[in-house]
């Protein structure tokens, strides 16, 4: 199984290539998230559907962050559909990305919203899981399929004996609950031997790719399909 995530990047004139940190908070105030999100989903999809046909040997699926603003709209689960039938694309190749600062308003409207979205298929994963302050409530509450640890405990690896512990402990959780569990910015081999000693299965980070254009990602795709048949 090999994941991809969306990621949105701005060429400013003069700025160069800026990261979403830099223009989502204004994008979200000013009401303009919504475009931008349907734009990076229709992207995004069009591109695995391509990728699926041409490596049709690899197991691809799609990370996509969406806001509190998209989730909020009423028409957010329909443009959702119809972007991916228009694609032709499986909808349980989708995982959608959620912090938790979308519980903070109209929580009610974001739980019907989330079960709608999983009731198609598509998986919901709980980004920068553990800097919240009720974490372990929204996994009570709402329906989630996979965590993030947050990047703040993994680079305390492995020289913070309480960020490992925490790392553990979600791992655990996640097992236990049956959540998929994800470690996020790994950048060093230390980091990456904790994780799985603690039997954290998936990460990213930097120290396995940093974010590509789509080109260079065919090409690592066209590799890995390469290594998969001389071995079968």
């Amino acid at each position: 199984m090999v994941g991809v995530e969306a990621l949105v990047r701005w060429q400013h004139p003069r700025r160069g290539l800026m990261s979403p940190a830099a223009f989502i908070a204004i994008a979200e105030d000013s009401g303009l998230i919504r475009e931008i999100g349907r734009h990076v989903l229709r992207k995004a999809s069009d591109q695995l559907r391509e990728w699926t046909d041409n490596f049709p040997s690899l197991n691809l699926y799609l990370n996509v962050n969406t806001s509190g603003a998209e989730l909020s709209d009423p028409a957010y689960v329909t443009n959702l559909q119809e972007t991916l039938s228009a694609a032709r694309l499986d909808f349980r190749r989708l995982q959608l990305e959620v912090t938790e600062s979308i519980f903070l308003h109209r929580p009610a409207v974001v739980g019907e919203v989330l079960a709608s979205i999983r009731a198609l298929g598509i998986r919901v994963a709980l980004d920068d899981f553990g800097t919240g302050y009720s974490s372990l409530g929204y996994l009570d509450r709402y329906q989630i399929d996979t965590v993030k640890i947050d990047r703040s405990f993994v680079a305390g690896l492995p020289s913070r004996p309480h960020a490992a512990a925490i790392v553990k402990a979600i791992v655990e959780l996640g097992r236990t609950m049956g959540l998929g569990v994800v470690a996020e910015g790994v950048e060093d081999d230390l980091q990456l031997r904790v994780l799985q000693d603690v039997g954290c299965g998936l990460v990213q980070g930097y120290l396995l790719g940093r974010p590509a254009p789509a080109d260079d990602i065919t090409a690592l795709l066209a590799r890995n399909e390469a290594g998969i048949r001389l071995t079968t």
